[in-house]
């Protein structure tokens, strides 16, 4: 075999195993029902914060978690163990996105929060404003 037929080869190998790596980084924006059934897999879920039940963090008994009580999209609540501190402004986000999994039939554990504050799209006034670029440029 010719070495630049070898080489070619290791090549198409290589770059096969760098999609394969990449493709299980991703994950899919999900409901809780959905995630029961997809146990074990990275998801995303979009979803509210319920601030009537407020958020648990104990830093005597588990100091590099917090918990709380969201509801999806579709309006499932459940319980969620988030593996970060409270980000600033949590109390005040009107979305969270959750990345984790559901390992517990009732509790999602999360190894990451995005949130979306409503200071940084509204003005003065309480009127929400677009994000630069958000209008397709025009």
């Amino acid at each position: 075999m010719k070495k630049s037929s070898i080489l070619f080869l290791l090549v198409i190998v290589v770059t096969i195993l760098m999609l394969l790596t990449l493709m299980d980084n991703v994950g899919t924006y999900e409901a809780f029902r959905s995630t029961k059934t997809q146990a074990g897999y990275k998801v995303h879920v979009v979803g509210f914060y319920n601030k009537e039940k407020g958020v648990n963090y104990q830093p005597e008994v588990d100091p590099n978690s917090f918990r709380f009580f969201m509801s999806d999209t579709l309006g499932v609540e459940m319980e969620v163990k988030c593996y970060k501190e409270v980000p600033q402004d949590f109390e005040k986000s009107e979305r969270v996105v959750i990345i984790g999994q559901l390992k517990e039939p009732t509790l999602f554990h999360a190894e990451d929060i995005l949130l979306k504050c409503p200071s940084k799209y509204v003005d003065e006034n309480g009127v929400e404003q677009q994000m630069p670029g958000a209008n397709g440029g025009n």
